[in-house]
């Protein structure tokens, strides 16, 4: 959805210090749909003999001229594509430029390489991959398993400028400069001069060596990164020139500064080495940044900054801010810090005869959902393909289960017309089971949801670029959600594991996310819309770095709507929560925070703490904590968050517990039926387990006794496949 010119942004930059590579060797069926551009109309030569950037160019933009939502893939085998022009995407004459990606076949194998010479002048900038100009109308741009190689002395090269808006995704790519001379390995910015309306995309799991910087961030809104590694850059490693940045774990071996922050940088898990005595490895100069679990050697301290809160003068330290976090009620003062865990990667299937296609079960009458489910049924397939330019309409819900362990949209659609287009993740034989490169759109309305991905079974989902994607976390287990565009989701299960990277909401109907029991790790979270709370926290724990809030109506100061709601028991810590409205006088959210505990409510106004939070003329909350530390610390490490904690964690409290011989509890169900109060203790090991045999539902009253070494009690409804925790008080 096209976007107004913004005036400030976020650049969000996600990255890993364990750096993981794909190994990945892409291959496709004939007839998959995929573009494949050493075959005929195009016979791009990929010997590295011949300059095919005019080829290329013409290819992308061919097939970005194919109309609808489902990003084609143009595939390029491994080779060596000689270009001595930028090779260009462009807006096509249709309005809105989708795609497409570009998939190189391995990441060393698939080799774009910029002739030795062709830019020498540094002041004269030119990319060798230009993903199209920043006019807010290009989706979807994808660059996947290649290699972009600067020979020698072009000191004008930019490896790629890289411009995506709403989502994108660029992953597993090598930018090496062969003398390290180049100007930037990767721009992210709208075009040559850094600026211009971009975003939200990830780069994710890229290595860039030997550049001046290694990678620019300036004018985008929303651009993150997971596992970036730079090396022997020689002026900085990542440069925030404007637009702001987040950083989830860096690998950084450069001698020159590794972190310029001329915009705001939320960083956290970095390690920077090389370094030099005389030089600091972060560098910043904007209050409203943040850092966390911060490594360095070889550098005169980790950092320098701007603030109130002095800088630690060490090489190492846990977390710091320039200026303080807010909090609303009691709460831990330190951001959550929810360990990181990245998606596994799931196999490729290279046997063409295990790769279903739904045109090929539309026999006997069988519509789209009917097809759809057959394809996934049959026995002898692993992986089910959207054709290119093909939209299937799912307007019942489809199964996926058996032997399937991935659905790839080479440039099909997946749409929804109303209220029941769901995929449900049910169990299977594959562990993992991975969507991506899809489009799923309502095409009705606008009242009803686009098509909804249901996870029940307790198996792994990997959800990877994939546009206008709803989902609804019911069952355990893990979930990797990376590059979304979406309206509607919901997290409601005690064991689930829920992580995001790059995540946009389009929220103009009603909340984005709604956290009712779970953990939730959100990293880039950007929302365009308004009239509508953003986020609820009504359980679970929810941890979000970066929440870049572009409020699009003029309303939202009088609605009494706020960015994020927190009631219940849930736990939640904000890093970096930005907002920007551009009418006159301010539009924007007045309320950035509500938050419930015990039957009293409190609000954090735009306006309150110079530095702390937002006010009418734009700003930022460095950090935002409404947690118990004790509380997440046991479900990070034991498991599921437990609805209430009996006893306070101090040791007078405890004691003051079994001295009273025990404590009167309430809880409720919400049918007759037996239930069962499980006593735990701080390392989550069972320690008594009671039956009780309400006779309705509702509120029912106990006396739990005294358990030696008992801290907490939870509820649960007995039958396996409807095991449900319940909230449970003190009185």
């Amino acid at each position: 959805m096209a976007k107004k010119n913004r005036i400030r942004a976020i650049s969000a930059v996600l990255c890993a210090c364990v750096f993981s590579v794909s190994a990945i060797d892409y291959v496709f069926p004939p007839n998959s749909g995929v573009v494949d551009v050493t075959k005929a109309p195009y016979n791009v030569d990929r010997t590295g003999k011949t300059d095919v950037s005019a080829i290329l160019t013409k290819a992308a933009n061919d097939i970005i001229d194919v109309p609808g939502w489902g990003p084609s893939t143009m595939y390029l085998p491994n080779g060596t594509y000689l270009v001595k022009n930028t090779f260009t995407w462009r807006v096509t004459s249709h309005g809105n430029a989708v795609g497409p990606h570009l998939v190189g076949q391995s990441r060393k194998g698939t080799v774009i390489k910029l002739a030795k010479g062709t830019w020498p002048v540094g002041n004269e900038l030119k990319g060798v991959i230009w993903t199209g100009a920043g006019d807010e109308n290009n989706f979807s741009k994808g660059i996947f398993n290649l290699t972009v190689l600067v020979d020698s002395n072009n000191a004008g090269a930019i490896g790629i400028i890289y411009v995506s808006d709403n989502n994108g995704m660029m992953s597993d790519v090598d930018v090496i400069s062969a003398d390290g001379k180049g100007a930037y390995g990767i721009q992210s910015a709208g075009g040559i001069s850094g600026v211009g309306g971009n975003g939200p995309f990830i780069i994710r799991r890229t290595f860039i060596k030997g550049f001046q910087v290694g990678m620019r961030t300036c004018g985008s809104e929303g651009a993150m990164c997971s596992q970036i590694r730079v090396e022997g850059q020689s002026k900085y490693g990542i440069w925030a020139s404007c637009g702001d940045l987040i950083i989830d774990s860096l690998t950084a071996n450069d001698t020159c500064i590794a972190v310029e922050a001329e915009a705001a940088v939320f960083l956290t898990n970095a390690v920077l080495t090389g370094g030099s005595p005389t030089a600091y490895g972060i560098r910043n100069f904007v209050t409203a940044s943040f850092f966390r679990d911060i490594k360095t050697t070889g550098y005169k301290f980790a950092i320098s900054s701007v603030g109130t809160n002095r800088p630690p003068l060490v090489s190492s330290f846990a977390e710091y801010a320039p200026v303080s976090g807010i909090s609303l009620f009691p709460s831990a003062t330190k951001s959550m810090n929810i360990p990181a865990k990245y998606p596994p990667e799931v196999a490729w299937e290279n046997d063409f005869t295990k790769w279903a296609f739904i045109e090929d079960y539309k026999t006997g009458g069988r519509t789209d959902v009917q097809a759809l489910q057959a394809a996934i049924d049959d026995p002898a397939k692993t992986t089910v393909c959207l054709v290119r330019g093909k939209a299937y309409l799912i307007d019942q819900p489809v199964y996926v289960r058996g032997a399937i362990r991935r659905i790839y949209g080479a440039g099909g659609m997946l749409h929804n017309t109303g209220p029941n287009g769901k995929l449900i993740i049910e169990a299977g034989t594959a562990p993992a089971i991975i969507i991506e490169k899809v489009a799923m759109q309502n095409i009705g309305d606008g009242g009803d949801p686009d098509v909804c991905i249901v996870k029940r079974a307790n198996r792994t989902l990997v959800c990877e670029s994939i546009s206008q994607l709803d989902f609804s976390i019911e069952g355990g287990g893990e979930a990797y959600i990376t590059d979304q565009t979406s309206n509607r989701n919901d997290v409601n299960h005690a064991d689930a594991r829920v992580y995001v990277w790059q995540w946009e909401g389009d929220c103009f109907l009603d909340s984005t996310l709604t956290v009712r029991n779970g953990i939730v790790r959100a990293v880039g979270y950007y929302d365009e819309g308004g009239n509508s709370s953003m986020i609820f926290c009504l359980g679970g724990i929810t941890e979000i770095l970066g929440y870049w809030e572009y409020s699009t109506t003029c309303t939202n100061g009088a609605n009494g709507k706020y960015l994020i709601g927190v009631a219940n028991n849930a736990q939640v810590s904000a890093a970096g929560i930005w907002q920007q409205n551009f009418c006159n006088p301010w539009g924007g959210y007045d309320l950035l925070v509500s938050e419930t505990r015990s039957g009293t409510t409190k609000f954090l106004s735009g306006t309150a703490g110079t530095g702390k939070v937002l006010s009418p003329a734009g700003g930022s909350i460095a950090l935002y904590t409404a947690y118990d530390s004790a509380q997440v610390k046991q479900a990070l490490t034991v498991g599921a968050l437990r609805p209430t904690v009996l006893v306070e964690k101090s040791n007078a409290a405890l004691s003051a517990y079994q001295k009273a011989g025990g404590m009167e509890i309430s809880y409720s169900t919400a049918s007759a039926g037996p239930v069962t109060l499980i006593a735990y203790d701080l390392a989550g090991r069972v320690i008594s387990v009671v039956n009780e045999h309400p006779a309705a539902a509702g509120m029912h009253r106990i006396m739990v006794p005294k358990i030696a070494g008992a801290l907490g009690i939870e509820v649960r409804s007995q039958g396996a496949a409807a095991c449900r925790r319940v909230f449970v008080h003190a009185e």
